[in-house]
């Protein structure tokens, strides 16, 4: 581990890197390292700009639906 924080102090040194301090509560990367209440998991996928799949596949199978129809009409 002491080489990879010896590359990152390169980086913060020389200017090409800003470390900032994150709040836990704000911070985003949680969600891929943590087991989240259904609450927070739904904050921060919010936050991610994730869609729930359940409610994408419900708006595919409308759709799908709709054009069936519509073939079956022609």
């Amino acid at each position: 581990m002491a080489k990879h924080a010896r590359f990152i102090n390169e980086y913060v040194q020389a200017k090409e890197l800003d470390v900032t301090y994150v709040a836990s509560a704000d911070n985003i990367a949680d969600v891929f390292t943590k087991a989240l209440g259904p609450a927070e998991l739904e904050r921060q996928r919010s936050r991610l700009n994730v869609e729930d799949v359940q409610n994408a596949w419900v708006v595919i199978e409308a759709t799908d639906a709709e054009e069936d129809v519509e073939m079956q009409e022609a």
